[in-house]
């Protein structure tokens, strides 16, 4: 995985089979835990929420494996290094 691309080998382990109803609960239930899609209940005027998909298909799941169609503030990030 590290010595080629570990995006590919990410989305593809999202995608298959015997993982793929896994990751359809897990990957949401660790966006909720970081706050990815809420407000990051800090005093900033413009402190943006983040966004996660509604629906995790096969074709998303690919993208939000490797981080795409996923935006996240800052703070949100941090949350999520500090689980880490």
């Amino acid at each position: 995985m590290l010595t080629t691309s570990c995006n590919r080998f990410c989305a593809d382990c999202a995608f298959k089979d015997e993982w793929f109803a896994a990751h359809r609960v897990v990957f949401p239930q660790w966006a909720v835990s970081c706050g990815i899609g809420r407000h990051p209940g800090v005093d900033f005027p413009s402190a943006g929420a983040g966004f996660y998909p509604d629906e995790l298909s096969r074709p998303t799941i690919r993208q939000t494996a490797i981080g795409q169609g996923v935006m996240a503030t800052p703070i949100q990030m941090v949350r999520l290094a500090s689980l880490v």
